[in-house]
């Protein structure tokens, strides 16, 4: 997907599921391959009124620094969960995370 404005687009339609009561907004921040982006994901945040999720190459340190940051509520992850269905465990206990191959498989 392309826009002429990706900043102005996203923020207005951020704005408007916020004002129309969205319990979460989920988002996949920049692209996943590259993971290039027009978009300044802190003011998007900054235009929705509920709880923000972001998403796209999060490790623990970057996740609890959006947090503590307020530039998310929430953050989730994609391919580390699936190369470790013991997430949590893993991060908790500072534990080596196993890498994912290009199939997305643990490896």
């Amino acid at each position: 997907m392309s826009d002429s404005d990706p900043q102005a687009h996203f923020e207005y339609i951020a704005e408007q599921l916020g004002a129309g009561g969205l319990a979460y907004l989920h988002v996949l921040e920049g692209d996943m391959m590259t993971r290039v982006s027009a978009v300044d994901y802190s003011a998007l945040r900054s235009k929705f009124a509920g709880t923000y999720i972001a998403n796209n190459g999060y490790d623990l340190e970057r996740a609890q620094t959006a947090i503590s940051n307020g530039t998310a509520d929430l953050v989730t992850f994609g391919i580390p969960f699936l190369a470790n269905p013991d997430l949590v465990r893993r991060h908790q206990g500072g534990l080596l995370l196993h890498e994912a191959d290009a199939q997305g498989q643990a490896g």
